[in-house]
């Protein structure tokens, strides 16, 4: 889950949200156990948001994992902060 086949595309990409609400999007310090999301804490708060903003202006986020995480699941991992909503 939220990884990407060899070649480097989604195959699903055009069956995703193109524009994600900011509320989905979940951070992680590197990458989540498994690659999945859902299976450990992501960040929370002034650091939440601060790797966010950071990423949105393209800023460095080393060690950041970024991923569209819906309550009802169906994570995949982020690399492109356009597709996020970022007003809400």
């Amino acid at each position: 889950m939220g990884r990407l086949p060899e070649s480097g595309v989604d195959p699903d990409y055009a069956s995703k949200p193109k524009r994600i609400h900011i509320g989905d999007v979940a951070v992680h310090r590197g990458m989540p156990p498994d690659g999945n999301p859902y299976r450990q804490g992501s960040l929370m708060g002034d650091e939440r948001a601060a790797a966010l903003y950071a990423w949105r202006d393209g800023e460095p986020t080393d060690g950041f994992t970024f991923w569209y995480a819906p309550f009802d699941g169906g994570a995949y991992q982020l690399f492109d902060s356009s597709r996020v909503r970022w007003d809400g």
